[in-house]
């Protein structure tokens, strides 16, 4: 799962934001994160167990306990998820910097709902300039 996806629910992001702090019990972290957004105990135990399915915490049994502690690597994703969105924020096409310089491609993907709701292609030399409306072609 991409690391934007898990912090997107307000219940991971608070138990990532509680590990941050340090290990903690699963009995603690499901109980703060239950009484402070109003869900079940197992509600929060299955946000609980996104993070440990995706890498983002470490499990650590000390029998009868569960200890749970964030893990360095999920940060490090994150960090480098947002490195890439700043690189493309500080190349973007249109600043006085780029111009005439090429659109960057990498991941992004082209949408082809335009074509359904009858828009033409951009203007010529602005590819993030507004779409245009096509006129129905006049009957004789």
């Amino acid at each position: 799962m991409h690391p934007f996806q898990i912090m997107t629910e307000p219940i991971r992001r608070r138990i990532v934001e509680i590990l941050a702090s340090g290990e903690h019990s699963y009995g603690t972290l499901v109980d703060a994160v239950s009484n402070e957004f109003g869900v079940t105990r197992a509600a929060g135990a299955w946000h609980l167990a996104i993070l440990l399915d995706n890498g983002w915490v470490d499990k650590r049994d000390d029998y009868p306990l569960r200890f749970y502690r964030l893990n360095d690597d999920a940060l490090r994703w994150l960090r480098r998820e947002v490195r890439q969105l700043e690189k493309l924020w500080a190349s973007r096409y249109g600043t006085p910097e780029r111009r005439g310089a090429p659109i960057p491609t990498g991941r992004m993907r082209r949408l082809k709902s335009g074509a359904a709701k009858g828009l033409r292609g951009r203007a010529r030399g602005d590819p993030w300039g507004p779409l245009e409306r096509r006129t129905p072609p006049a009957h004789s």
